[in-house]
């Protein structure tokens, strides 16, 4: 019954997520426009670190080996390499990644290669400030005492790490908070949403 109730309680809560059409995007909401925009042989790829955890446990797979994760801390970064990869293999079909600020930090250069190399993946960069997975572990582990970046120091036009530009430096087509899946258009791409803290 226990379970039962908890279950009933992440369905709500999940469910007013998704409904939420203002503000910034909530990861759930993402998981649920992402499949419905995703054909059902697409591949996706969600990065390690807190924006995988919702699609570990919302994202429906419909086609064997389309859903390609590593959910290892150690591999923070891996899901934006791989998806080059995966890529040149299926050629024909789409290729999404959702990934962290974190983790697109440490793998920025796949951005420059998906253009030198034209491997059309379509990356969806979740950046909300914080290493989010950091931050909960000091917050928890450490009574509040967080030494990792917060980047609070944020301005109106200016976040502490704007990967729509760096995209755009690497001539990729990029956008910034927006709603709309850069799935089905032709060749690289990077979305970059205004999101909540995770």
């Amino acid at each position: 019954a226990a379970v039962k109730r908890r279950r009933e309680a992440d369905r709500a809560r999940i469910d007013t997520a998704v409904a939420a059409n203002s503000g910034p995007l909530r990861p759930e909401r993402l998981v649920v426009e992402l499949r419905k925009a995703l054909p059902r042989d697409g591949f996706i790829l969600p990065d390690a670190g807190n924006n995988g955890n919702f699609f570990n446990t919302l994202w429906d797979v419909f086609e064997e080996g389309t859903y390609i994760v590593d959910r290892g801390s150690a591999a923070m970064g891996y899901a934006p390499a791989a998806a080059l990869g995966v890529k040149l293999a299926k050629p024909d079909r789409q290729v999404v990644v959702v990934t962290g600020d974190g983790c697109m930090t440490q793998v920025n250069w796949v951005l420059a290669t998906a253009v030198e190399q034209n491997i059309g993946v379509k990356f969806i960069v979740l950046n909300d400030s914080a290493l989010g997975g950091c931050l909960a572990a000091q917050k928890g582990l450490f009574a509040n005492r967080v030494i990792c970046p917060q980047f609070e120091q944020r301005t109106a036009n200016l976040d502490a790490q704007d990967f729509t530009a760096h995209a755009r430096s690497s001539q990729m087509p990029a956008a910034r908070n927006s709603r709309r899946s850069a799935s089905g258009r032709p060749g690289s791409r990077m979305t970059e949403p205004a999101c909540t803290r995770i």
